[in-house]
């Protein structure tokens, strides 16, 4: 019987714009700061805790990572390539190798 896995999918919290600073170098912005709590509290609630984490490298996405709170055991890979990537090129990400 084939293991039943999940994927969530969450977008970093809101990015500031005060700064003029390349779209990568972006932090989170008060309010996105504020939701990244709201993210944890809900993700607490519904007792979703990932065994595997795929974060893009850019600042806003690791910011809101940090503020979620995983637990140390959750593995966390920081992927640059996620950052830019087409909808093809998630799915290449997540596919299991051996579907691939």
């Amino acid at each position: 019987m084939p293991r039943v896995r999940r994927l969530y999918l969450l977008r970093h919290a809101k990015s500031s714009w005060d700064e003029p600073l390349a779209d990568h170098d972006r932090p989170l912005a008060k309010r996105g700061r504020r939701a990244s709590k709201t993210i944890r509290s809900h993700m607490r609630g519904e007792g979703i805790a990932p065994g595997l984490v795929l974060c893009s490298s850019s600042e806003r996405t690791r910011e809101t990572l940090k503020r979620i709170g995983l637990p140390d055991e959750v593995e966390v890979r920081i992927e640059p390539d996620l950052y830019a990537a087409s909808a093809g090129e998630l799915v290449g990400f997540v596919k299991p190798k051996e579907l691939a």
